[in-house]
């Protein structure tokens, strides 16, 4: 299943009243677009609200893959279910000075809390274990199981894989809307990712003792992201950083990294000498990166990272179900192997999915 929304012609889309709903792999629609926003399905439910805007928070609910809603709407978050359990925020009721009274926890797929305790900060299970924290920006985080037991308490910067980002084309103030956020477990494959501050300083990849399994240089690595399939993508600072933000600007040159792959022994593979512009976790045996070589566009490697297709997509989710949706630009025609992709004189870049091999699968919405 894959959301889809529908807006009236001339709207934007990130402010518009849509109306969203689900399509299966065959392009068939089977859940009616009535929702205001959606999340996406895993272990059969998918957060809805039929009330959320752009400028007002709703409530989210959850449904089946019927359409059927299971879990009433009453949460103001849309996190996906993960090893049966999902982190909700609820207002329970308001303070005398009018501020609300949030309740945190992880309810099942019946609704029920399972784990009720006092935390602002819960991110989703993985490999049975979750990151909390009991306040923002203290830098301590605490890994439970889920019972709700805590089994370590860190002192970090920053810990866990869940809300992970990445760039797709060069951060300025023109280009923030590129910035894409994709979401994992807490931990995967039995790492999360650490940093001694905020995001901007790994430290490595800590195991689910909250024991620092790979210790990285933070003066030589500026960013990573998480296990998946047995690697990692790691960022190493530009070699001839100086020179190149004299000539492009800090603003580029600040999440500009060459991008390499490790495996679960810090190994690297894939030769400094010849790196990525950028480079995702893998899924389904598939990863997007952008080769040095191509002018700022995903392309997708295989586990023997050789490239499996074209870097020709101005933006690229990973693969789920087999599918892919990628963002294809208008003069795709212009480069060679990217041909297919192109949708003739006058037609804008548009969203499609393609399948392992490249190919767009129609029909397409």
């Amino acid at each position: 299943m894959a959301g889809i929304c529908f807006y009236e012609e001339g709207v934007q889309t990130f402010l518009g009243d849509g109306k969203c709903g689900f399509i299966d792999k065959t392009g068939k629609l089977v859940i009616e677009p009535k929702y205001k926003k959606i999340g996406y399905f895993s272990e059969g439910l998918a957060a809805v609200s039929e009330d959320s805007t752009f400028t007002t928070l709703g409530k989210y609910g959850y449904i089946d893959k019927t359409g059927k809603l299971v879990i009433e709407p009453k949460y103001s978050s849309n996190g996906a279910f993960s090893e049966g359990l999902v982190a909700v925020a609820e207002q329970v009721g308001k303070n005398p000075d009018d501020t609300p009274v949030v309740k945190y926890g992880y309810i099942d797929k019946t609704g029920k809390y399972v784990i009720e305790q006092d935390y602002k900060l819960l991110s989703s299970f993985g490999d049975g274990h979750a990151i909390v924290a009991k306040a923002f920006g203290i830098n301590q985080y605490i890994i439970i199981d889920k019972t709700g037991k805590d089994i370590k308490t860190i002192q970090t910067g920053s810990a866990g894989n869940t809300d992970y980002s990445y760039q797709t084309t060069f951060k300025n103030s023109s280009y923030e809307e590129y910035a894409v956020k994709d979401k994992m477990p807490s931990f995967n494959e039995g790492l999360m990712m650490t940093y001694s501050r905020g995001k901007s300083q790994p430290t490595g990849f800590t195991n689910t003792k909250g024991e620092l399994e790979i210790d990285l240089d933070p003066r030589l690595i500026g960013q990573i992201r998480p296990f998946s399939e047995g690697f990692a993508p790691v960022g190493f600072e530009v070699l001839k950083k100086e020179e190149l933000t004299a000539i492009m600007g800090s603003e580029v040159m600040k999440d500009f990294y060459d991008w390499t792959y490790i495996d679960r022994k810090g190994v690297m593979k894939v030769k400094l000498d010849d790196p990525f512009q950028n480079a995702r976790p893998f899924a389904e045996g598939m990863a997007a990166v952008i080769p040095r070589t191509s002018d700022r566009r995903w392309a997708f490697i295989n586990t023997e990272f050789k490239l499996a297709i074209p870097a020709c997509f101005e933006k690229v989710n990973d693969f789920r179900g087999g599918l892919a949706s990628v963002f294809v630009v208008q003069y795709a025609n212009e480069k060679k192997g990217c041909e297919q992709y192109f949708q003739g004189t006058g037609v804008g870049s548009r969203d499609a999915y393609i399948d392992k091999t490249g190919n767009v699968v129609k029909p397409q919405w």
